[in-house]
């Protein structure tokens, strides 16, 4: 059967980390696939979410520990005419007691996207569900890190039910729309706890890649959206009046081989509601810059690093109040083969506001997937 850009689609809209997919049933034009991965992974001390921490483990400010999870994903794919194809994703993640997305003790399994759609092939693919909104793509070329990635990104985990998405992709030109419907507690990162009570939005993107030269191909994307919070004066409503976001990154090289550098830039502005005592409307922005360079060798060992710069404010009438983060992490994994690679990262402070953590930290892991 004709394989479309599906797959491409499926992993750049799911987690990296893992080889994508292993077919266990085929027939018919019906196929299955399924993917996943178990890691381990080290963390020195200032990893934790005490005071001044990072909030990566659940260990205490000033203790290293271990961190174990695994996440499990399957795809299903069939054809309902010639050149048009019915597909299903699902992923979960499962973490232990000390992992960052578990607060309550125990283990968790928690869905991490979960989408229905339709492939068009050579006309692009729309899908229902847990997902990435359109301007994911923008901003993903520089998220090449482990664990101390995205410090330039206001958010960069949005994976929101209620999305409905179009992905057009041909290797030259790239557009994806989507549209999001009314959810609570919608993970938005910069929002207060990264979170917002969402009536409505909209994403757009698009791009262009070259043919390649020099390291690579050059590609170029923008991407704007834009949330409307509810206000419903009901059980749920958000204090958010609404999000608008854009981004525009450029990439040059390829991830898997040779020289790849990546500069992403990256706004997020949130207008909260009416505030009676100040007599105004709060708002807060959220600026970010990110720069990577990484080098595959043909050996399976690549190095990285990165500069990661974001600059906040919130303002409330006259006031206001700024912090800036800058950071800069270093990467060196080796991939003994597709499925198995181990890696070390460590993340240093560049001068950011005093609030900041400036302590030096680092991680060592290994991954298997399959």
């Amino acid at each position: 059967m004709k394989k479309s850009v599906l797959a491409l689609c499926v992993a750049s809209l799911a987690a990296s980390g893992s080889a994508f997919s292993a077919t266990v049933y085929e027939k018919d034009g019906t196929e299955l696939n399924i993917g996943g991965r178990v890691q381990a992974v080290y963390y020195s001390n200032k990893n934790g979410s005490g005071e001044n921490g990072y909030g990566v483990t659940q260990s205490g400010n000033n203790d290293s520990t271990i961190v174990n999870s695994a996440r499990f994903s399957i795809e299903g794919r069939t054809e309902l005419r010639e050149g048009i194809y019915g597909f299903a994703f699902t992923e979960w993640d499962a973490t232990d007691s000390t992992s960052e997305n578990n607060n309550n003790g125990n283990d968790k399994f928690k869905v991490r996207e979960q989408f229905v759609g339709i492939d068009f092939t050579d006309y692009g693919q729309i899908l229902f569900g847990r997902a990435y909104d359109a301007v994911k793509a923008v901003i993903e070329p520089t998220d090449i890190f482990e664990d101390y990635g995205c410090w330039g990104q206001p958010g960069c985990d949005d994976r929101r039910s209620g999305t409905f998405r179009y992905i057009f992709d041909n290797d030259t030109f790239y557009f994806s729309a989507s549209l999001q419907t009314a959810v609570n507690g919608a993970p938005v990162g910069g929002a207060d706890d990264d979170e917002m009570d969402i009536d409505s939005g909209f994403a757009l993107s698009a791009g262009y890649t070259t043919p390649e030269f020099g390291i690579g191909a050059l590609a170029f994307k923008v991407g704007y959206s834009y949330l409307k919070g509810q206000d419903d004066h009901g059980e749920h409503h958000s204090d958010v009046k609404d999000m608008k976001e854009w981004a525009a990154s450029v990439t040059w090289g390829n991830l898997d081989e040779g020289l790849y550098l990546g500069v992403l830039f990256n706004q997020r502005k949130f207008k909260y509601r009416y505030d009676e005592d100040e007599e105004t409307s709060p708002e807060r922005t959220l600026k970010g810059v990110e720069a990577v360079a990484n080098y595959a060798f043909e050996s399976g060992v690549s190095l990285a690093a990165g500069y990661q710069y974001q600059h906040g404010e919130d303002k409330s009438g006259e006031d206001s109040e700024k912090a800036i983060v800058r950071k800069v992490p270093v990467y060196l994994n080796y991939n003994f083969n597709e499925n198995f690679n181990v890696w070390t990262e460590a993340l240093f402070d560049a001068g950011s506001s005093k609030d900041e953590p400036d302590s030096a930290i680092y991680s060592v892991g290994a991954r298997y997937s399959f």
